[in-house]
């Protein structure tokens, strides 16, 4: 049950959002904080908290799919924030960066 949490402590997997190109998404370290990150075929960045509304996991960005994923208990939210799968029902709130 806890090897679901270990991303809490683990590293991002991009290092800036400079690093993204359109249509790329991934996790980004922000301080204590990390952020699922995704930069939209028009350049917009969008940017959310990684931490599942449903359990509290922390998503993981699922290229093959453009989701985020959570590993608790299988949410997964598109690249607008929006539930694709449950068990979580509210969508993801988008959180503003500075680039």
């Amino acid at each position: 049950m806890s090897a679901q949490y270990v991303d809490w402590i683990s590293g991002s997997d991009v290092k800036e959002t400079a690093q993204l190109r359109t249509g790329e998404g991934g996790i980004i370290s922000s301080g204590l904080k990390k952020l699922a990150v995704y930069r939209d075929t028009n350049n917009k960045l969008h940017t959310y908290s990684t931490v599942c509304p449903h359990l509290g996991g922390i998503f993981q960005w699922n290229a093959a799919e453009k989701s985020f994923d959570c590993p608790a208990h299988g949410s997964r939210f598109s690249t607008e924030g929006k539930v694709v799968n449950g068990p979580v029902i509210s969508d993801l709130k988008n959180i503003i960066i500075k680039e």
